[in-house]
């Protein structure tokens, strides 16, 4: 059984991890624009660079979360992503700010849904659903980083708002760690029958699986430009302090 506290952990570094990584680009990503020249083409370009990564890194995440448990491989991907934003947040050059994406790929697939989810199953086995369904905080990672992220540039600046960031992901390094270390090991009677896969032809699962993929490919797009090119209702200059600043001049007063 999944305790308590495993859930809190996860719920908590998932709520960090999503606000501080995968939606950072629409927070600051005017910002950075702005400051350093570049079209929005490069500055989103990076974030595509970083989910090509997480694509192609997944099968390895998969294998190192079945292998060592979540604990150590979750604790690894939160220190890169500090390293990660760290580097964005000195960054100067393009190829120096895709680095830096592409380090945040990796770490995202290490610390985001699928690592989470995957460090559940191997805990709980088949009584792992529950649970799963409780660390889903990373739904509100927007909701609550949204606007921490816009106000820390405000005041900060973009730079000093990534600075914040690498704390954040630092301090879910020991929500990680305290991930317990074991793997479920399912318990059958005498005489259990082994459940019949839903999927069982080669054929079954060529089309289970292609339909599958076709479906996450899918969510996955609407999602990352959804989450990467948000309505910016009057707040898109907001993310630096002279924007900030004029839009609380142009703002009319309240009789």
């Amino acid at each position: 059984m999944i305790g308590r506290s495993t859930v809190l952990a996860l719920g908590a570094s998932q709520l960090v991890c999503w606000g501080i990584s995968y939606y950072l680009v629409a927070v600051l990503g005017d910002a950075i624009g702005a400051e350093l020249g570049w079209s929005r083409a490069v500055v989103h370009g990076g974030f595509s660079a970083a989910l090509v990564v997480m694509a192609l890194s997944s099968r390895l995440a998969g294998v190192l979360v079945d292998r060592h448990g979540g604990r150590p491989v979750m604790a690894a991907g939160s220190v890169l992503t500090a390293f990660g934003l760290a580097g964005l947040a000195a960054v100067r050059t393009v190829p120096a700010y895709f680095a830096a994406w592409i380090c945040l790929g990796i770490a995202m697939r290490l610390t985001l849904y699928d690592a989470a989810f995957a460090t559940l199953a191997r805990l709980g086995g088949r009584g792992s659903h529950r649970a799963m369904s409780q660390v889903t905080l990373g739904g509100l990672a927007s909701t609550a980083f949204w606007p921490i992220g816009h106000a820390l540039a405000a005041r900060l600046g973009w730079r000093g708002a990534l600075v914040v960031y690498v704390g954040c992901a630092l301090l879910t390094v020991p929500l990680h760690l305290s991930l317990p270390r074991g793997r479920h090991v399912e318990e059958r009677g005498p005489g259990a029958l082994e459940p019949r896969p839903l999927a069982a032809t080669p054929r079954d699962r060529w089309f289970a699986g292609t339909l599958y993929a076709l479906i996450l490919t899918l969510v996955a797009f609407l999602n990352s430009a959804i989450s990467a090119h948000p309505r910016q209702w009057g707040t898109q200059e907001a993310s630096t302090p002279e924007g900030s600043r004029r839009s609380r001049r142009a703002r009319p007063a309240r009789g």
